[in-house]
This record gives C-alpha cells, sequence and structure tokens, in this order.
C-alpha cells in the first residue's frame, strides 16, 4: 500500500508500477474528478524523494500543450507523491508491447508538439533525463503528452541527452525498434526522408529542442486517410474492448474497497491482438545512412603506474556479457595519494551518441574523454563529461565524435568491504 495521502483523494484502482514509483488511479472527491497519482513508497531514502518532488514541482511551474499537467506534489510521512490529469489513454509504450506502431499521420500530429512540450521545459531550465517510450502519454481524442515526471534520471541528464532520447522514441514510435536498422522513410511508405535526417541530427547533437521542433512542424504532413467500413468497425470494437474493461476495472475496485459514489473511468492497461507478421531485419547497409558504432578494442591505460592495471582481463569489459568483468587493480590508500588516476581505452569506428557502462561500484570519480590516436596521458586527451558513479549501470550521452578513442578515466576508486581500494567494470558498449 501506498503511503498515507491527503483525505481528498480516494485510491480505486492500482494501475501498477513505473519503477519505484506506484501508479495508482484515485478520485479527487473536492473536485469530484478522477485523477492519476503517483506515488514514491517507504523503500525510497532521502536523496531520492528531494530528487523525486524537484522534479516534479519544476515541471509543474511549466505550462504547455503536449505537457503532462500537474496539480500537485509534496512530501508524507514514508514516500511522496504527486497528482496528475487521468486522460483514460495509454503510455506509447503499451501500444508496442501491443504491436501497434503510430501510422505516419498520427505521428505528424504529435512529433512536433512532443518537442515542443521538451523546449519548453528546456527554457525552464529543467532536464527531463527519463524520456523513453513510458514517458509520452497518447488518447483517442488529445495531443500526445510527456509524463515521466520523477522517475529515476539518466546519469548527467542534459539537453542534448533529452533531445536524442526523444528523437530515438520518436522513430520508435514508427517503426517498433530503436534507432538500430534502417530508418524510417526506407521501410514505411509515405515517410519522407528529410525526416530520417531529422531524427539523426537530433540523436546526433545537433539540434536543441527548438530546432528539433521547427523542423519537425515544417515537414509536409500527409493528406487524412479516407476512412472505411472495415476502419470503422475495428475502431468501433477497440473501443467496445476497452469500455468493457474499464467497467470491470471499476467494478473490482470497488468491490474490493468496499466503496460507493460516481464511478471513474481507469486507465486501461488492455491490449488488442493484432495480426501476427513476420519481419525480416535487413541487414544492407544502405548509401547515406550512417552505420552503427563498432567497438574495435579496449586496452588498460595506466600511464603513472608501474606493473600494469589486471590488462589480462580488460578483454572482459567489451566482451558482450556483463557478468564477466575487468577490474582495477587493489589499492591499500586512496588513488589520490598515489598517482591521478587509470582507466580503459575502447577504440571505436562510427559515430557514436550514448556510452553505457555497466558493473560500476558507487563511488568512483570518473571522467570519460576522446582523442583521435591514443596520447600519452589524460591531460593531453579531449574530456568530454565527468562525474560520480551512484552504482549500477551508467548511460552517457556523448558529443559527436567519428571513429577514435574513449578514455574512461577514474580519478579516485571506492573504498570496497575488503578494506581496498578499487572498480570493476561489467561491460562498455555504444549505441547510435
Amino acid at each position: 500500500m501506498p503511503p498515507p495521502l491527503p483525505a481528498r483523494y480516494r485510491l480505486e484502482v492500482r494501475l501498477g508500477r513505473d519503477g519505484d514509483i506506484e501508479e495508482w488511479l484515485a478520485t479527487d472527491e473536492h473536485l469530484d474528478r478522477p485523477v492519476l497519482i503517483r506515488v514514491l513508497g517507504p523503500d525510497a531514502d532521502d536523496r531520492r524523494r528531494r530528487e523525486f518532488l524537484a522534479i516534479v514541482q519544476a515541471a509543474a511551474a511549466v505550462r504547455h500543450p503536449n505537457l503532462e499537467p500537474i496539480f500537485e506534489a509534496e512530501e508524507v510521512a514514508g514516500g511522496a507523491y504527486f497528482v496528475c490529469e487521468w486522460n483514460g489513454g495509454m503510455t506509447l509504450a503499451s501500444r508496442l508491447e501491443a504491436g501497434e506502431t503510430l501510422d505516419y499521420s498520427e505521428f505528424a500530429e504529435n512529433a512536433a508538439g512532443l518537442a515542443g512540450a521538451l523546449a519548453a521545459l528546456h527554457r525552464a531550465g529543467l532536464n527531463h533525463g527519463a524520456i523513453e517510450s513510458r514517458a509520452v502519454l497518447y488518447t483517442i481524442s488529445r495531443p500526445a503528452r510527456l509524463g515521466g515526471f520523477g522517475r529515476s534520471r539518466r546519469f548527467l541528464a542534459t539537453p542534448a541527452g533529452d533531445v536524442a532520447d526523444l528523437a530515438a522514441v520518436l522513430e520508435q514510435s514508427l517503426t517498433g525498434f530503436a534507432p538500430s536498422g534502417p530508418p524510417p522513410s526506407e521501410v514505411i511508405d509515405g515517410v519522407p526522408p528529410e525526416l530520417d535526417r531529422i531524427l539523426q541530427k537530433a540523436r546526433n547533437g545537433d539540434l536543441d529542442a527548438d530546432s528539433f521542433s521547427h523542423a519537425l512542424d515544417a515537414i509536409p504532413r500527409p493528406l487524412p486517410p479516407v476512412d472505411s467500413p472495415t476502419r470503422s468497425l475495428r475502431v468501433l470494437i477497440l473501443a467496445g474492448i476497452l469500455i468493457a474493461l474499464a467497467a470491470g476495472l471499476i467494478w473490482l475496485g470497488r468491490f474490493l474497497s468496499g466503496g460507493s459514489g460516481l464511478p471513474v473511468i481507469p486507465q486501461s492497461r488492455a491490449t488488442v491482438p493484432s495480426p501476427t507478421v513476420a519481419t525480416t531485419t535487413i541487414t544492407t547497409l544502405v548509401e547515406g545512412v550512417e552505420p552503427p558504432p563498432a567497438i574495435v578494442a579496449a586496452s588498460a591505460f595506466d600511464p603513472f603506474g608501474e606493473g600494469g592495471e589486471n590488462d589480462q582481463s580488460v578483454g572482459q569489459a567489451i566482451d558482450g556479457n556483463a557478468d564477466t568483468t575487468w577490474r582495477t587493480e587493489r589499492y591499500r590508500d586512496p588513488m589520490e595519494l598515489l598517482k591521478p588516476g587509470v582507466g580503459v581505452v575502447v577504440s571505436t569506428t562510427g559515430l557514436p551518441t550514448t556510452m553505457e557502462v555497466a558493473g560500476l561500484q558507487a563511488g568512483a570519480n570518473f571522467s570519460v574523454r576522446w582523442a583521435e590516436a591514443i596520447l600519452a596521458t589524460p591531460e593531453e586527451w579531449e574530456t568530454v563529461l565527468s562525474g560520480t558513479s551512484e552504482g549500477g549501470p551508467v548511460r552517457l550521452q556523448l558529443p559527436p565524435r567519428r571513429d577514435g578513442h574513449w578514455l574512461l578515466w577514474f580519478s579516485s576508486l571506492p573504498l570496497q568491504s575488503d578494506g581496498a581500494y578499487w572498480v570493476t567494470i561489467g561491460e562498455i558498449t555504444f549505441n547510435r
């Protein structure tokens, strides 16, 4: 159960979880309307609660037709929560899981608005940091909305990272899979090649959210399709299924809680069966299409050491298996007292936009650096970002750098339970 909430909100149906956040359909009894309540429970620590409320309260102050409206956000004993609009729709993730992508006309009606909503957040000084398909909300009668506020954010959230993430989600909404294969215009009839170029530029960091929105808005929109009796029948059947399921959820919620009063319409989690379609992955490179980045080699980097840095196992950091790890040497004293640091160099081809590191322990101070050739000391490399690991996988947004070498450099190592200072890397991957 969620922590105690204000008495004005009557919980109706638990809809599920989004990471460490529980979602509830509720009734605001003061205004007699359905609302969606997202609750952070007692398992969250103080830092997570502060982050949750700071993001949600900042987002609540931003207004845009394509942003999820937030009505209230508070900390309570044993947790925190916020209340937002209940629109009776579903997330883009739910649609994709049901095998339903957007047709290009629906995409064109919403894409520029979603980018405009992100631009409004950025103008207010807020980075979203958690954009993926579950953060995009769809309904039949209203524009798509960007939500997902309060979710655990990507490490080092940046405006460029937000734009790249939204571009990936928009492409996924058309094709049904993450950007790794042919661009949308190559596999979907009616999609102009210009859209491919815009999405690629957004993923590469060449567009801010405003420019992304304007570029999407400038693409000619398709003519609305002529409706047919078959399509109309499908829509009616779908509507009937959703209404029946909603009524069942309402009845179940009332029965289990013993409550009474006016019914509210809960969010449908139903999936509509769709015809099985055989798909074939196209691996032929299309002229002008950026190939995915590839890792060529990895090596330990210890310019200030004497005996190497577990060089024999560094290949386990790029072998595709996060359970095999590379570890620094174990140090009896903090790194700062011994030498400037140690690291791993990963040589790549292509134009990666994200770098993911699995298996890092919390408390390591690190930086990511790039160079065309492997240079003698870390100071000679271009530093593109830095931070402190918080434990678990780390996803980093990279500036556009083609080919070359990436240095993951540790300037301090966390104290481990064996009394030594060290850190491991389970897997390093690069994505476009």
